[in-house]
């Protein structure tokens, strides 16, 4: 959870040099929960990990976040609450949590570099 003092649009960045961009930005605060915008942009190609964007919910109370929405390729956000034809079984949304956890651990080891 942020401090009280930082806003809905505020935006943390880091610079991961060649590697790439992370960025995260406050969405919506309410009592009890936080919801962000979390986005990689490669600066090169890879094959392991290509540019992506969730949403993020953190719960106060539980002290726990999880991803709560993805961008699809054709832009649109899709809820995993929303059925879809093409909706992501369970598995993938506990790797798509994983990769937020990982991307945001290399984040902050980056940081002393």
């Amino acid at each position: 959870m942020l401090p009280k003092e930082y806003d809905i649009g505020d935006a943390f960045r880091w610079d991961l040099g060649a590697v790439g961009l992370f960025e995260v930005i406050l969405e919506t605060r309410q009592t009890y929960t936080d919801v962000y915008r979390v986005a990689y942009r490669a600066l090169q190609n890879s094959r392991w990990l290509t540019n992506f964007v969730v949403q993020l919910k953190l719960y106060h109370d539980a002290s726990l976040a999880e991803v709560t929405a993805y961008l699809t390729p054709q832009g649109t956000m899709q809820l995993f609450s929303e059925p879809a034809p093409n909706k992501l079984p369970y598995w993938e949304k506990w790797q798509m949590n994983h990769l937020v956890c990982d991307a945001l651990l290399c984040c902050l080891n980056h940081q002393g570099t």
